[in-house]
């Protein structure tokens, strides 16, 4: 029999295949899914396919990954230090973050905004979670919505932080193979001011440059003189994208540019925050886009994700099927 998981479908065909196995009550579908067969399970499978897909092609690059860091085989966990490295992370973040779960998480929350079909989604995301992009990318998809993105290629430790596979190549390679649908605006060096202005090493800074030159022969690449000024373009990408109309606002990993470099900018809530709050960075696109009446999704502490999302922290995330997923 063809396992139609493995099976190289295109785009709308794709997907269509996956809601139809939800609907038959596949036995491809896990059988522990709490959910019932919905959108969130095909949320996970696109995850699923999708992370298979960069793992193929990570290894057809001659990328070879250290067991040490990456003893299951995942496809999206970077090293410790490259020139794309802005700050440092926790390799078990990185791990659980990869759990297809999580895209079925995030479904749950878009319903709970009330989002329809149809509506767009602004996702702002680094390198530092390639994982819980693909997660975010998998759920709109799964619920019909327009994606909008906006990239910063800086990332913490063990991200998407090789030269030559960077987190804008891993998702323009997902759209060219069908996977995911999606619009990318543009992307960013990110780091500090969004410019890479302080890097661990000072050579480090021209070939991430070059890393961004060779990027953007083909996407916008945005390059203000202040953290302030990256924010309102995106903002107005954002914006002129959607006519004015955003369901919500994802900020994947913790750039500055999506929440700001104040003090107040580390305690910005994980998960779902509807309402602007007393102690809110004054900066930063999660508080812009709260102070204009758009809900958003902060995704960043992963630990306290898993906690709040019933996600096993610790396993190997690619035996999702396993593993019982309780929506609260």
């Amino acid at each position: 029999m063809i396992d139609l998981l493995k099976a190289p479908l295109k785009g709308g065909l794709y997907r269509s295949v996956l809601l139809c196995c939800c609907l038959m009550g596949s036995t491809l579908l896990p059988r522990s899914f709490s959910w019932g067969c919905d959108e969130g399970i095909a949320a996970s499978i696109t995850m699923e396919n999708s992370l298979r897909i960069l793992r193929s092609e990570r290894e057809a690059l001659g990328i070879v990954a250290s067991p040490d860091l990456d003893p299951y085989g995942i496809g999206v966990i970077g090293e410790e230090f490259t020139p794309l490295t802005t700050t440092l992370g926790h390799l078990e973040d990185k791990t659980a973050s990869s759990n297809p779960l999580f895209a079925a998480a995030l479904v749950g929350e878009f319903r709970r905004m009330g989002l329809k079909r149809g509506d767009s989604v602004a996702i702002g995301a680094s390198g530092s979670f390639p994982g819980l992009l693909v997660a975010v990318l998998s759920a709109c998809d799964a619920m019909g919505f327009r994606s909008l993105l906006i990239c910063s290629l800086g990332s913490s430790m063990y991200g998407a932080n090789r030269v030559g596979f960077n987190v804008v190549d891993m998702v323009k390679l997902l759209e060219d193979r069908g996977s995911l649908d999606f619009e990318l605006l543009g992307f960013s060096l990110g780091g500090d001011d969004d410019r890479y202005d302080a890097p661990l090493f000072p050579e480090w800074r021209d070939l991430s440059l070059d890393e961004a030159l060779r990027l953007g022969s083909e996407e916008r690449f945005i390059y203000e003189e202040s953290l302030d000024k990256s924010v309102e373009v995106r903002m107005a990408l954002y914006d002129e994208a959607a006519d004015g109309e955003i369901g919500c606002f994802v900020g994947v990993g913790g750039a500055s540019v999506t929440f700001g470099d104040s003090d107040q900018s580390a305690s910005f809530p994980g998960g779902t925050t509807s309402k602007p709050f007393e102690s809110m960075p004054s900066e930063g696109l999660l508080s812009r886009f709260l102070r204009s009446g758009v809900p958003v999704i902060h995704l960043l502490c992963v630990r306290d994700l898993c906690d709040r999302w019933s996600i096993p922290y610790g396993d190997n995330p690619l035996n999702w099927r396993n593993q019982r997923f309780s929506r609260r």
